[in-house]
């Protein structure tokens, strides 16, 4: 394995290689920066654990201090490996090949660490091109120096993602990109100066928020993306602190893209069972998109539970919901006689699949919709758009108030919430 490594003052240290193999007990591939990696395709494993290639930094040429290399690294098997057991020599797998990637590394001095930084959003997931990706940042004084103000704030620039804004939370003071800074990072990171109006007193915080735009989502790795921020000294850029890793991963399962909000409008005290649409223009439609191009089938299903109405203090917990079907379904002649003879057609499961179960404002999980891609003859699986606004007898989504909570209504504005489910063969997103 070779890493052609330049220093971060732009010294060009050359290469540093390493051709020694050493046994490890967790997994035979090489991390590459920007969670890219490559199986060196070892047929079966050693008596004392995997193979993995390892390497030393700083490189040999290095002769001063140094906060951050960057470059390529370039790693190829260019022959079989010998390993040498207790009895024969197993079959090792000859196939060779080279990968390649451009990092950042950072050498931690940990003299110097006084600051820590925790970045929210453990995991995240992407969606679709132009999403934004959010993380704050909270640095925080645990050294014995209070009196820094100066800063520069270190965040990854991913391949697939753009860095659309960087600013304070309530925090006063100053941000600007550093532009020197960020030149010498490689194309993988950007450098923020930051100017607090006081001294971080030791102890106290303060809040940085990252914003990414999905440019490509493509261009995401599927095993992620991490997310490390670092602090550094502006004078002498030495390592002050660093954060947690956040991870970013292209969504490979059918999620919710968009979902309706219902409005029943507004009604005098009806004194028996009354049932309402929803107000003129009150959209209706649900959308399912799946971005798994790996797989060419995954079924899904809705589900949906209805909070309680409640206004103040009355709450009414036996309002229903009546979806019906979606736009352009129309119920099989023979269905009801099918169904009671249980001699369903593959017509009748689809109506079955795509017709909803009342939804009753109590909690209960109820299904909406289901997708059987084996059954689908229009539907799109990968982008899936169910309208209600004309299903149900014509009628859109309605509300139905029983004549039981006729005594219990009160004036003013009753509000429920609706959780959705989205349950397919590869997870479950709420």
């Amino acid at each position: 394995m070779t890493a052609a490594l330049n220093g971060f003052d732009g010294t060009k240290y050359g290469t540093a290689t390493a051709k020694n193999l050493v046994t490890s007990t967790t997994a035979n591939k090489v991390g590459l920066g920007l969670a890219d990696t490559y199986n060196y395709g070892f047929a079966q494993k050693g008596p004392y654990g995997d193979i993995t290639p390892e390497f030393k930094m700083p490189p040999a040429k290095t002769t001063d201090p140094v906060t951050f290399y960057s470059g390529d690294f370039t790693l190829s098997r260019q022959d079989d490996v010998p390993v040498h057991m207790p009895t024969t020599q197993p079959t090792i797998g000859s196939t060779l090949g080279t990968k390649k990637a451009s990092t950042l590394i950072a050498l931690i001095n940990n003299a110097h660490a006084s600051y820590t930084i925790t970045r929210s959003q453990d995991t995240q997931y992407a969606y679709a091109n132009g999403q934004m990706v959010t993380a704050t940042g909270v640095v925080k004084n645990v050294g014995t120096d209070g009196s820094r103000t100066k800063f520069v704030v270190v965040v990854p620039t991913p391949a697939g993602l753009k860095l659309a804004d960087y600013n304070f939370g309530t925090t006063s003071g100053t941000i600007s990109k550093d532009t020197n800074v960020t030149a010498k990072l490689g194309g993988n990171a950007a450098a923020y100066d930051v100017t607090l109006s006081n001294p971080l007193p030791v102890g106290q915080t303060f809040t940085y928020t990252a914003k990414y735009q999905v440019t490509d989502i493509t261009q995401l790795p599927s095993g992620g993306t991490p997310f490390q921020d670092l602090l550094l000294d502006p004078d002498t850029l030495d390592y002050l602190g660093e954060s947690n890793t956040n991870w970013l991963y292209p969504a490979a399962s059918p999620y919710l893209q968009t979902v309706p909000s219902f409005d029943f409008g507004k009604h005098p005290q009806p004194g028996s069972t009354a049932t309402y649409a929803t107000v003129a223009g009150n959209d209706q439609t649900f959308q399912v998109t799946d971005p798994d191009t790996a797989s060419t089938v995954n079924n899904w299903s809705l589900f949906a539970q209805l909070s309680p109405f409640v206004n103040g203090d009355s709450k009414l917990a036996d309002l229903a919901m009546t979806f019906g079907t979606p736009n352009g379904e129309t119920k099989p002649a023979d269905f009801d006689a099918n169904q009671a003879n249980q001699q369903m057609t593959d017509e009748d499961w689809l109506y079955f699949n795509h017709t909803a179960n009342t939804l009753p404002s109590n909690q209960s999980m109820q299904r909406l919709y289901r997708l059987d891609t084996g059954l689908e003859p229009t539907v799109d699986p990968k982008n899936a758009k169910l309208d209600y606004s004309g299903g149900n007898g014509g009628k859109g989504v309605t509300l139905t108030v029983p004549a039981t909570d006729d005594a219990a209504l009160k004036i003013g504005k009753y509000n429920a919430t609706i959780t959705y489910t989205l349950d397919s063969n590869k997870s479950t997103i709420n």
